[in-house]
């Protein structure tokens, strides 16, 4: 039976179980870092995409040692540790290991992102994608996230990030690699430009006085 990383929500945050229902499978997140834990296991892992993994042992009676992770096919997805690395555009089983013996399993579709965007982070909570221009007033911030787009779809994963923005707006990370604080500082129109998974985009900021 092939079980998808799809999302499913349970008293608040988002996981998925193993097939054998022996596991309970999400992203690994700062217990604050609301936006990933409520994301959770909520589409394709991209190709070039990282996603650390936390691994629940479910079954009853049942004490674990030091979780691992193991691919079935090394051609799509890479594992390491409790770490996952997209290859190349398919399916694969990913199997849960304590000291070696099988524990669980569950299916990881991996995609080739065709874009980046910008997601809009509000209260500890992904809002939207940013699509247009903003506007800011001076001393006005803003969190935004890049994630990676296969077409309309998220997919999960991060990957090496760059970060440029014009003289009017300071770019402060905000805990997590492909995240930044926008804040502006003087009035004026700029750019601000982020490159990940082989893709650029770019979004203007107007800062009112």
């Amino acid at each position: 039976m092939r079980r998808l990383l799809w999302l499913v929500i349970a008293a608040g945050c988002a996981a998925d179980s193993g097939a054998l229902g022996n596991t309970t499978v999400s992203p690994e997140c700062a217990p604050t870092d609301f936006a990933c834990v409520t994301a959770g296991l909520d589409g394709p892992l991209a190709v070039g995409g990282v996603l650390p993994l936390s691994i629940d042992v479910d079954a009853l009676g049942t004490s674990s040692g030091a979780m691992t992770l193991m691919s079935g096919d090394p051609r799509v997805i890479k594992a390491a540790g409790t770490e996952i690395v997209g290859l190349q555009a398919g399916v694969a089983a990913l199997v849960m290991l304590s000291e070696s013996s099988a524990v669980d399993f569950l299916h990881v579709y991996v995609a080739a992102p065709t874009r980046v965007g910008l997601q809009r982070i509000e209260d500890g909570l992904v809002r939207q994608e940013v699509t247009d221009q903003i506007e800011l007033l001076v001393g006005d911030e803003l969190v935004v996230e890049v994630a990676p787009y296969k077409d309309t779809q998220r997919l999960l994963g991060h990957a090496t990030t760059t970060w440029t923005a014009g003289a009017p707006l300071a770019l402060l990370k905000d805990g997590v690699p492909a995240r930044r604080r926008i804040v502006a500082r003087t009035p004026g129109e700029t750019e601000v430009t982020v490159t990940s998974f082989g893709f650029t985009k770019t979004l203007r900021v107007a800062v009112l006085p």
